[in-house]
């Protein structure tokens, strides 16, 4: 028997499970389009984040270092794809994942400041 990687395998629950839930339907439930205003700077407890043109070098490291420490949150839907990735100073970043949901949106977000790494989440517009 062949075992699956643990990515391949959280994929996999995660499917049967919405399958369950769904009740095998033949046509998945439509997610509502979800807008959001990605701002290119914002303010959050006297700290001004400015957004960057995309994902660089450098943040591709801090991201591999964080997943490197928090290997159960490695392979997660909720952090699939390219984040949106703000700035502030030279070291300090916040990458946001947006994805819609069935109640609107849903987001997910990993700050590295300080030298430390944090993560928050929530519903709504988060800037």
């Amino acid at each position: 028997m062949k075992l699956l990687p643990r990515v391949a395998l959280h994929r996999s629950v995660v499917a049967l499970s919405l399958l369950a839930a769904t009740g095998c339907n033949s046509e998945p439930d439509q997610l509502p389009e979800v807008t959001v205003n990605v701002p290119d700077q914002f303010e959050r407890d006297g700290i001004a984040w400015q957004k960057q043109p995309g994902v660089q070098a450098p943040d591709m490291q801090c991201l591999k270092k964080f997943f490197s420490l928090n290997q159960d949150l490695a392979g997660s839907p909720e952090f699939e794809g390219q984040p949106t990735v703000f700035t502030s100073g030279t070291n300090d970043r916040r990458f946001y994942w947006l994805n819609p949901a069935a109640d609107g949106l849903r987001w997910q977000c990993v700050e590295f400041r300080n030298r430390k790494f944090s993560v928050m989440d929530g519903t709504e517009n988060p800037f």
